[in-house]
């Protein structure tokens, strides 16, 4: 839950609630301190979002009630560039399993063309694979994201997500639950609705607390 503050008439943040306690506890923030949050229509005071702790709370500042919610991001990736790069992700597995497929369906009876194919095929999976992890890892794209020039970002502050967020929270965690008999299907259809939400967010990326803007 990302967590907004408004405070000496200045917005902070965003915050999750364990920083969020922290800088309660710190006496940084206040409980009567306004904070905003996804799903609300106005601002409340902290109090209402945390359960109270055992801080020292000065008068609070005199902050305006007619501050507007944070504008959304502007640079957010538009939801055609998303599925375009899934698109040119599947045309490059397509192209590296290609030459083994055509091995293959050469001589489809003989054993040892089959074997050529599969080691083919897999030689070309194993090259995309790590290409794609590299450039996750380093760069926050994959070949399709590079080539329509978006890109993935932590949420908090944009900057680059690494491969635990890149990879393991946004395609490994993700990729397990699809996998699940009946769950699996479900889930996959929730997740990509998601994207049609404000933020234009899907389940992976709630998951991974990343955002896709562009490059």
């Amino acid at each position: 839950m990302q967590i907004i503050i408004a405070k000496d008439g200045e917005q902070l943040g965003p915050y999750d609630e364990t920083q969020l306690k922290e800088m309660v506890e710190a006496g940084t923030i206040a409980l009567t301190d306004l904070a905003w949050r996804d799903g609300l229509t106005d601002w409340i005071p902290v109090a209402t979002i945390i359960a109270p702790l055992e801080a020292r709370t000065d008068s609070p500042p005199v902050v305006s009630t007619q501050i507007s919610p944070p504008r959304l991001d502007e640079n957010l990736a538009g939801r055609g560039a998303r599925l375009g790069a899934v698109l040119l992700d599947l045309l490059a597995l397509a192209v590296c399993l290609l030459p083994g497929l055509v091995v293959i369906w050469s001589d489809g009876n003989d054993e040892t063309t089959v074997t050529a194919g599969v080691v083919v095929c897999a030689i070309g999976f194993i090259a995309l694979a790590a290409l794609q992890l590299v450039w996750l890892t380093s760069r926050g794209q994959t070949i399709g994201k590079r080539v329509l020039g978006i890109r993935i970002v932590k949420y908090a502050d944009d900057s680059l997500p690494g491969f635990l967020h890149a990879v393991v929270y946004r395609a490994i965690l993700p990729g397990m639950i699809s996998n699940i008999p009946l769950v699996g299907p479900v889930f996959g259809l929730v997740d990509i609705c998601f994207i049609f939400s404000e933020e234009r967010r899907c389940l992976h990326d709630l998951f991974a607390s990343t955002k896709v803007i562009n490059a």
